[in-house]
Protein backbone atom coordinates (compact mmCIF):
# COMPACT_ATOMS: atom_id res chain seq x y z
CA UNK A 1 0.00 0.00 0.00
CA UNK A 2 2.79 2.07 0.62
CA UNK A 3 5.08 1.07 -2.36
CA UNK A 4 5.42 2.12 -6.32
CA UNK A 5 6.55 -0.17 -8.34
CA UNK A 6 7.42 0.97 -12.31
CA UNK A 7 8.26 -1.14 -14.92
CA UNK A 8 10.32 0.02 -18.26
CA UNK A 9 10.09 2.33 -20.39
CA UNK A 10 8.05 2.80 -24.39
CA UNK A 11 10.77 4.65 -26.22
CA UNK A 12 8.64 6.81 -28.71
CA UNK A 13 12.06 6.82 -31.32
CA UNK A 14 11.91 2.58 -31.62
CA UNK A 15 8.40 2.11 -30.86
CA UNK A 16 8.71 -0.44 -28.68
CA UNK A 17 6.99 -0.63 -25.46
CA UNK A 18 8.32 -2.53 -22.38
CA UNK A 19 5.29 -1.86 -19.65
CA UNK A 20 4.86 -5.53 -19.37
CA UNK A 21 8.96 -5.62 -17.93
CA UNK A 22 9.75 -5.69 -14.65
CA UNK A 23 13.27 -5.99 -13.82
CA UNK A 24 14.02 -6.28 -9.87
CA UNK A 25 17.67 -5.64 -10.38
CA UNK A 26 17.53 -2.28 -11.82
CA UNK A 27 15.62 -1.02 -8.28
CA UNK A 28 11.96 -0.53 -9.57
CA UNK A 29 10.52 0.06 -6.16
CA UNK A 30 10.17 3.71 -4.25
CA UNK A 31 8.48 3.24 -0.32
CA UNK A 32 6.97 5.90 1.07
CA UNK A 33 6.59 5.91 4.86
CA UNK A 34 4.00 4.10 6.22
CA UNK A 35 3.25 6.00 8.73
CA UNK A 36 1.57 8.36 6.16
CA UNK A 37 -1.04 5.47 5.08
CA UNK A 38 -1.53 4.33 1.85
CA UNK A 39 -1.20 6.05 -1.60
CA UNK A 40 -4.71 6.86 -3.30
CA UNK A 41 -3.80 8.62 -6.27
CA UNK A 42 -0.78 9.73 -7.95
CA UNK A 43 -0.77 12.77 -10.30
CA UNK A 44 2.48 13.99 -12.59
CA UNK A 45 2.84 18.13 -12.44
CA UNK A 46 5.68 19.90 -13.93
CA UNK A 47 7.60 16.39 -14.43
CA UNK A 48 7.11 15.54 -11.01
CA UNK A 49 5.30 12.90 -9.28
CA UNK A 50 2.53 14.15 -6.59
CA UNK A 51 1.64 11.19 -4.32
CA UNK A 52 -1.75 11.64 -1.80
CA UNK A 53 -1.74 9.46 0.77
CA UNK A 54 -4.01 8.98 3.68
CA UNK A 55 -2.67 11.09 5.98
CA UNK A 56 0.06 13.14 3.57
CA UNK A 57 0.66 14.49 0.08
CA UNK A 58 3.67 13.99 -0.89
CA UNK A 59 6.70 15.11 -4.15
CA UNK A 60 8.35 12.85 -5.46
CA UNK A 61 11.40 14.02 -7.86
CA UNK A 62 11.34 12.37 -11.55
CA UNK A 63 14.67 11.12 -12.96
CA UNK A 64 16.81 13.09 -10.80
CA UNK A 65 17.46 13.94 -7.03
CA UNK A 66 17.97 16.14 -4.34
CA UNK A 67 21.19 16.70 -2.28
CA UNK A 68 20.65 18.28 1.16
CA UNK A 69 22.89 21.40 2.31
CA UNK A 70 24.28 21.82 6.22
CA UNK A 71 21.27 24.78 6.13
CA UNK A 72 18.95 22.47 5.07
CA UNK A 73 18.36 23.44 1.66
CA UNK A 74 18.07 21.26 -1.23
CA UNK A 75 20.32 20.78 -4.49
CA UNK A 76 19.00 18.92 -7.51
CA UNK A 77 20.99 17.10 -9.19
CA UNK A 78 20.66 14.52 -12.28
CA UNK A 79 20.70 11.62 -11.41
CA UNK A 80 19.80 7.66 -13.21
CA UNK A 81 16.97 6.82 -10.96
CA UNK A 82 13.50 7.03 -11.78
CA UNK A 83 12.38 7.89 -8.71
CA UNK A 84 14.04 10.25 -6.45
CA UNK A 85 13.34 12.43 -2.89
CA UNK A 86 10.06 12.69 -1.20
CA UNK A 87 9.39 14.90 0.29
CA UNK A 88 6.02 15.70 2.12
CA UNK A 89 4.01 19.03 1.83
CA UNK A 90 3.70 21.52 4.95
CA UNK A 91 0.52 20.35 6.37
CA UNK A 92 -1.08 17.80 7.92
CA UNK A 93 -3.52 16.67 5.40
CA UNK A 94 -4.18 14.07 3.02
CA UNK A 95 -6.57 12.58 0.86
CA UNK A 96 -8.00 9.86 3.29
CA UNK A 97 -9.82 7.33 1.60
CA UNK A 98 -11.44 9.86 -1.07
CA UNK A 99 -9.58 9.90 -4.65
CA UNK A 100 -12.69 11.02 -5.89
CA UNK A 101 -12.05 14.09 -4.77
CA UNK A 102 -9.60 15.09 -6.86
CA UNK A 103 -9.71 18.21 -8.96
CA UNK A 104 -6.62 19.95 -10.78
CA UNK A 105 -6.93 23.42 -12.67
CA UNK A 106 -3.33 24.54 -14.34
CA UNK A 107 -1.01 23.87 -10.69
CA UNK A 108 -3.78 24.32 -8.53
CA UNK A 109 -5.08 21.18 -6.72
CA UNK A 110 -8.30 20.75 -4.94
CA UNK A 111 -8.73 17.16 -2.75
CA UNK A 112 -10.62 16.83 0.70
CA UNK A 113 -9.91 15.34 3.92
CA UNK A 114 -12.73 13.41 5.94
CA UNK A 115 -10.31 12.49 8.59
CA UNK A 116 -9.67 16.25 9.01
CA UNK A 117 -13.02 17.14 8.25
CA UNK A 118 -11.17 19.81 5.33
CA UNK A 119 -11.40 20.85 1.81
CA UNK A 120 -7.59 21.77 0.66
CA UNK A 121 -5.88 23.25 -1.79
CA UNK A 122 -2.58 21.99 -2.82
CA UNK A 123 -1.01 25.32 -4.91
CA UNK A 124 2.43 26.23 -5.58
CA UNK A 125 2.85 27.25 -1.74
CA UNK A 126 1.98 24.57 -0.42
CA UNK A 127 -1.46 22.47 0.97
CA UNK A 128 -4.39 25.12 2.18
CA UNK A 129 -7.75 24.30 3.66
CA UNK A 130 -9.83 26.08 2.10
CA UNK A 131 -12.39 24.59 3.95
CA UNK A 132 -11.73 27.20 6.93
CA UNK A 133 -13.13 30.02 4.83
CA UNK A 134 -16.65 30.14 6.92
CA UNK A 135 -17.25 26.66 5.89
CA UNK A 136 -15.19 24.99 9.13
CA UNK A 137 -17.74 23.83 10.86
CA UNK A 138 -20.36 22.81 7.92
CA UNK A 139 -17.16 20.43 6.40
CA UNK A 140 -16.65 19.08 10.42
CA UNK A 141 -20.13 17.66 10.54
CA UNK A 142 -20.22 16.62 6.89
CA UNK A 143 -17.46 15.02 5.99
CA UNK A 144 -17.61 12.65 8.90
CA UNK A 145 -20.30 10.88 8.07
CA UNK A 146 -19.72 11.02 3.87
CA UNK A 147 -19.35 7.64 2.23
CA UNK A 148 -18.42 9.41 -1.16
CA UNK A 149 -16.59 13.03 -2.09
CA UNK A 150 -16.54 13.86 -5.52
CA UNK A 151 -14.93 16.99 -6.92
CA UNK A 152 -14.56 18.34 -10.22
CA UNK A 153 -13.73 21.63 -11.70
CA UNK A 154 -15.26 24.15 -13.67
CA UNK A 155 -13.24 25.50 -16.14
CA UNK A 156 -15.68 28.43 -17.10
CA UNK A 157 -16.33 29.54 -13.91
CA UNK A 158 -13.18 28.81 -12.10
CA UNK A 159 -15.43 27.07 -9.84
CA UNK A 160 -14.11 23.48 -8.05
CA UNK A 161 -17.48 21.90 -7.43
CA UNK A 162 -17.75 19.42 -4.65
CA UNK A 163 -20.59 16.81 -3.78
CA UNK A 164 -20.77 15.16 -0.98
CA UNK A 165 -22.77 11.92 -0.21
CA UNK A 166 -23.91 10.28 3.05
CA UNK A 167 -24.79 7.19 0.60
CA UNK A 168 -22.91 5.99 -2.74
CA UNK A 169 -26.79 4.74 -3.34
CA UNK A 170 -27.65 7.21 -6.71
CA UNK A 171 -31.26 6.65 -5.15
CA UNK A 172 -30.68 7.98 -1.63
CA UNK A 173 -31.22 11.51 -1.81
CA UNK A 174 -30.66 12.17 2.03
CA UNK A 175 -27.97 14.47 2.83
CA UNK A 176 -26.52 15.07 -0.31
CA UNK A 177 -24.92 18.59 -1.15
CA UNK A 178 -22.98 20.37 -4.01
CA UNK A 179 -21.08 22.86 -3.08
CA UNK A 180 -19.11 25.71 -4.63
CA UNK A 181 -15.63 27.15 -4.03
CA UNK A 182 -14.42 30.16 -5.54
CA UNK A 183 -11.24 31.40 -6.75
CA UNK A 184 -12.27 34.64 -7.45
CA UNK A 185 -14.57 34.79 -4.42
CA UNK A 186 -12.12 32.91 -2.41
CA UNK A 187 -14.87 31.47 -0.80
CA UNK A 188 -17.70 28.80 -0.95
CA UNK A 189 -19.85 30.99 -2.64
CA UNK A 190 -23.03 28.56 -3.00
CA UNK A 191 -25.10 25.44 -2.98
CA UNK A 192 -25.86 23.53 -6.51
CA UNK A 193 -29.09 21.71 -7.21
CA UNK A 194 -26.96 19.19 -9.49
CA UNK A 195 -25.52 16.04 -7.61
CA UNK A 196 -22.72 15.19 -10.07
CA UNK A 197 -21.78 11.44 -10.66
CA UNK A 198 -18.13 12.83 -11.99
CA UNK A 199 -17.09 16.06 -13.71
CA UNK A 200 -14.43 17.96 -16.38
CA UNK A 201 -13.33 20.57 -18.05
CA UNK A 202 -12.79 20.44 -21.46
CA UNK A 203 -12.27 22.79 -24.46
CA UNK A 204 -13.75 25.53 -22.05
CA UNK A 205 -16.73 23.51 -21.46
CA UNK A 206 -18.15 21.90 -18.31
CA UNK A 207 -19.45 19.02 -18.32
CA UNK A 208 -20.91 16.59 -15.88
CA UNK A 209 -22.18 12.69 -15.55
CA UNK A 210 -25.47 11.40 -14.51
CA UNK A 211 -26.92 7.73 -15.25
CA UNK A 212 -24.14 7.30 -17.77
CA UNK A 213 -24.77 10.47 -19.74
CA UNK A 214 -22.92 13.59 -20.46
CA UNK A 215 -24.13 16.73 -19.55
CA UNK A 216 -22.91 20.06 -20.71
CA UNK A 217 -23.49 23.11 -18.31
CA UNK A 218 -23.24 26.68 -18.81
CA UNK A 219 -24.49 26.43 -22.96
CA UNK A 220 -24.57 29.39 -25.01
CA UNK A 221 -28.43 28.96 -26.44
CA UNK A 222 -30.89 31.63 -24.94
CA UNK A 223 -33.80 29.17 -24.60
CA UNK A 224 -33.10 27.14 -21.94
CA UNK A 225 -34.19 27.12 -18.55
CA UNK A 226 -31.31 28.11 -15.71
CA UNK A 227 -31.48 25.72 -12.94
CA UNK A 228 -32.25 23.10 -14.75
CA UNK A 229 -29.91 19.38 -14.30
CA UNK A 230 -30.32 16.70 -15.79
CA UNK A 231 -34.02 17.05 -17.13
CA UNK A 232 -35.51 18.31 -13.13
CA UNK A 233 -36.18 21.65 -12.89
CA UNK A 234 -35.21 23.34 -9.50
CA UNK A 235 -36.27 26.65 -7.45
CA UNK A 236 -33.59 29.32 -6.76
CA UNK A 237 -33.13 30.79 -3.87
CA UNK A 238 -30.87 33.41 -1.66
CA UNK A 239 -30.03 33.94 1.15
CA UNK A 240 -28.70 37.32 2.46
CA UNK A 241 -26.06 37.38 4.94
CA UNK A 242 -25.41 40.75 7.37
CA UNK A 243 -22.00 40.92 9.50
CA UNK A 244 -21.82 41.33 13.11
CA UNK A 245 -22.02 44.66 13.11
CA UNK A 246 -25.59 45.43 13.42
CA UNK A 247 -25.06 49.46 14.21
CA UNK A 248 -23.65 50.07 10.74
CA UNK A 249 -25.40 50.90 7.53
CA UNK A 250 -24.57 48.21 4.58
CA UNK A 251 -24.69 49.14 0.69
CA UNK A 252 -24.79 45.74 -1.70
CA UNK A 253 -23.67 46.71 -5.04
CA UNK A 254 -22.55 43.27 -6.34
CA UNK A 255 -26.33 41.70 -6.11
CA UNK A 256 -27.12 40.76 -9.89
CA UNK A 257 -30.03 38.47 -10.78
CA UNK A 258 -30.03 36.15 -13.96
CA UNK A 259 -33.10 33.77 -14.86
CA UNK A 260 -35.66 32.82 -17.07
CA UNK A 261 -38.77 33.83 -15.17
CA UNK A 262 -38.98 35.78 -11.58
CA UNK A 263 -41.06 34.01 -8.89
CA UNK A 264 -44.80 34.77 -9.14
CA UNK A 265 -47.10 34.27 -6.60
Amino acid sequence: KNDIIFSQIYNDATKIARYNEFIFADNITKKLNSEYGSIQKLYTRQGDVIAFCENKVLKILANKDALFNADGKAQLLSSTNVLGQATPFAGDYGISKNPESFAVEEYRIYFTDKDRGAACRLSMDGITAISDHGMKDWFNDNLETATSAIGSYDGKKNEYNLTIHSSTNPNYKKNVYTVTFSERGKGWTSFKSFIQESGLSMSNEYYTFKDGSMYLHHPDQTDVYRNNFYGTQYTSTLDVLFNDSPGSVKLFKTVNYEGSKSKEV
